[in-house]
């Protein structure tokens, strides 16, 4: 019998180091209203919806645009509404269980046929395991 490996619930500080593995470069404006250096990234991540009791729901895969240490931008084919709160899972390698993080929608903007999503990463939180 096979068993699908645990989610762990990683904080803001995990998240922004496992998100700087997907960054290109560094690039900062003079317009950033972010506590931290945005970061150009590229990948490709799993989205996960929560309900307000914590329970997962629909799932899907989103395009990392960028990131700071206090957030990600997203590009995804599904319209999410501020204050919603979304798991990001980072697959790793092969094997391991995928690092989630928590994270709370600030803005979701229409992009052609996709969303720009803003999303602030939640401190560490207690949930129950989405599985």
């Amino acid at each position: 019998m096979s068993s699908k490996p645990k989610r762990t619930i990683v904080d803001a500080v995990m998240a922004s180091k496992l998100l700087a593995k997907l960054c290109l470069d560094h690039e900062e404006s003079a317009h950033e209203h972010r506590h931290g250096l945005r970061r150009k990234s590229a990948g490709r991540v799993t989205l996960v919806e929560l309900d307000v009791t914590g329970r997962a729901g629909k799932s899907w895969e989103a395009h990392v645009l960028d990131s700071s240490s206090g957030g990600i931008g997203l590009l995804s084919p599904i319209r999410v509404i501020a204050g919603q709160v979304l798991l990001l899972d980072l697959a790793r390698s092969a094997g391991d269980a995928p690092a989630t993080v928590m994270l709370r929608v600030r803005h979701c903007r229409a992009a052609g046929d996709s969303f720009k999503i803003g999303a602030a990463y939640e401190n560490r939180a207690r949930i129950d395991e989405a599985a």
